[in-house]
């Protein structure tokens, strides 16, 4: 890996040394073979554009500095969305619910989406939604979103862990001796599209308060059946918590400022957090 970025840090200085390149338009910009370029030609004041597919919309997005970096798509923070009119917000709230709506449904057209929410797999109530994963009684119900593992590397300036297997590590092995609540890990829906690992190869021999769900499972019913939701910064933040679910954020996300989430400021903080996870 290291030999492949040398190769193309000497093809990309090249490049711009010996042509006028006005402008940088590439796709992937934290992928390490567009990432060199990308990075080069903002030092090199050029001009650089990502475009990609976020959320059903084409998104592009001029970078202006290698700053840039520490967010991947642009989005409203709280301190914007409170300075536009009280009529601008009711419009984007409303089609905020709607789309949340679309994606539950199973019907949106993004893929990631379509393959979470399951209406075929869907419990038709809380308690069959609990019952489904093993849970009895009034004992607390913790579901844990697992992230794609290939997204890496990872974005949002993260700063509490070094990718999503440091994570996933620490909460397996924190999550062993916390017995007062039930757990369940959710593998991500697209875990199974890239071969290789998984997160069945990580956790090994699990105590029987802690279980590994299907990896074919519907996203809604999960939510249904938590008193407490999981993640790093997936967008199941935004779905557990307009659901009315309390949601655990581990690192930074482009959500935290909004005040929403439990949003973890270091790595002993999400441990606490764990520990808390029964009471929140």
């Amino acid at each position: 890996t290291l030999a492949e970025c040398l190769r193309n840090h000497a093809i990309y200085r090249d490049l711009l040394q010996s042509a006028p390149v006005a402008h940088v338009v590439l796709s992937h910009p934290w992928k390490s073979e567009f990432a060199t370029l990308a990075w080069m030609a903002l030092n090199r004041h050029v001009p650089t554009y990502h475009l990609t597919g976020y959320c059903e919309g084409i998104r592009i997005r001029r970078f202006r500095h290698t700053s840039d970096y520490r967010i991947p798509v642009e989005h409203l923070t709280l301190q914007e969305f409170d300075g536009l009119t009280k009529h601008v917000q009711r419009k984007l709230a409303s089609t905020g619910q709607q789309y949340l709506a679309e994606r539950i449904s199973g019907q949106g057209s993004d893929i990631n989406a379509r393959h979470a929410f399951r209406t075929d797999l869907r419990a038709a109530s809380r308690e069959a939604a609990r019952c489904a994963f093993g849970v009895s009684g009034d004992r607390k119900l913790v579901v844990i979103y697992s992230h794609v593992w290939f997204d890496f590397p990872h974005t949002f300036a993260m700063r509490n862990f070094t990718d999503f297997l440091d994570w996933m590590r620490l909460t397996v092995e924190t999550i062993r001796d916390i017995t007062n609540v039930d757990w369940v890990l959710k593998p991500h829906p697209t875990e199974d599209w890239y071969g290789g690992f998984k997160l069945s190869d990580l956790i090994g021999d699990l105590p029987r308060h802690v279980r590994l769900a299907p990896t074919e499972t519907d996203s809604l019913t999960a939510m249904t059946a938590a008193d407490v939701v999981v993640t790093v910064h997936g967008t199941i933040g935004l779905e557990a918590v307009a659901q009315g679910v309390p949601v655990i954020a581990a690192d930074s996300s482009y959500y935290g400022d909004w005040g929403i989430v439990h949003q973890c400021s270091s790595r002993g903080e999400f441990v606490e957090m764990l520990r808390r996870a029964g009471d929140l």
